[in-house]
């Protein structure tokens, strides 16, 4: 099993008894599975809980397709707009083998499953890139 993110503090929490597990979601997606934790935590002590006031000014963060965020402040003026992920670029000559790949195939068959799967690898990588960015450019803010 593969974990995205640390699992220590988790595990810490679980042991220490200040996270309680209320159900876990099982989702198959890309032909990966994934487990989703929900629960509760018990709060910080004050001493150790972020301020309220990190930000002077609050931001919005706005998703876009040329550009993969643009941020502005509260009047609206533009901060900073991060460019475009060339991550689908790179990719699109592997999409474009995979779909022919694909089409090439009889519906129901092995290869078909297969190329189907390697097509949603593909998309995939590409869609986890660009959360992954979007995530980078949201911790900057």
């Amino acid at each position: 099993m593969k974990v995205l993110g640390p699992t220590r503090q988790i595990r810490r929490m679980l042991d220490r008894g200040r996270f309680h597990v209320y159900s876990a979601t099982l989702t198959q997606r890309g032909g990966r599975w994934t487990v989703a934790l929900t629960g509760v935590a018990a709060v910080f002590h004050p001493a150790q809980r972020s301020s309220n006031q990190r930000h002077q000014l609050p931001v919005g963060v706005d998703r876009g397709i040329k550009s993969l965020a643009v941020c502005a402040d509260s009047d609206g003026q533009l901060l900073v707009a991060f460019e475009g992920v060339r991550e689908l670029r790179h990719a699109e000559q592997h999409l474009i083998r995979a779909q022919k790949a694909l089409a090439r195939t009889t519906r129901g068959s092995k290869g078909y499953e297969s190329a189907r799967a390697r097509l949603n690898k593909r998309h995939r990588s590409v869609a986890l890139t660009r959360k992954h960015l979007l995530h980078q450019v949201s911790g900057t803010w």
